[in-house]
């Protein structure tokens, strides 16, 4: 699949989207929209929220992540956001402070918009468990 660089010395002026691969190694000063892969490299800032099937962050974002497959923050991240996916991980030495919106059964699509997604993760039902009574251990020994 074709993908498309931002290098490290390139500033986008505002939003950026596409169905390719995109690579983020320089500055995008609005949101970045993808319908393939997204990654932010390290190094690399992003001002506005990042959409994409999965998102790798070595970057900085300070925006709403949302994916329909994976997040994955590497050590180098810096993201200061909250996170919807249905999948997440989380390098040693990443710095994180959000919170993570576990979608499951509906994926997120990239077109949703933040509101939406989060009244998906409010509607699903929790389960009741049942009542755990005292069961009396029997060891037995041949």
């Amino acid at each position: 699949m074709p993908r498309t660089v931002i290098g490290p010395e390139t500033r986008v002026g505002g939003g950026l989207g596409g169905k390719d691969d995109l690579l983020i190694e320089g500055t995008v000063d609005g949101a970045v929209s993808g319908e393939a892969p997204v990654t932010v490299a390290a190094g690399a800032n992003v001002g506005g929220e990042v959409r994409g099937r999965d998102v790798v962050i070595g970057g900085e974002v300070r925006h709403a992540v949302f994916a329909s497959g994976t997040v994955r923050l590497l050590a180098t991240a810096q993201v200061f956001a909250d996170i919807t996916t249905p999948r997440i991980a989380i390098d040693e030495g990443a710095v994180f402070e959000g919170q993570v919106r576990m979608v499951r059964g509906k994926s997120v699509s990239v077109s949703e918009s933040a509101n939406a997604s989060a009244s998906v993760s409010e509607q699903r039902a929790i389960p009741v468990l049942p009542a755990v009574g005292k069961k009396k251990l029997v060891r037995r020994t041949p």
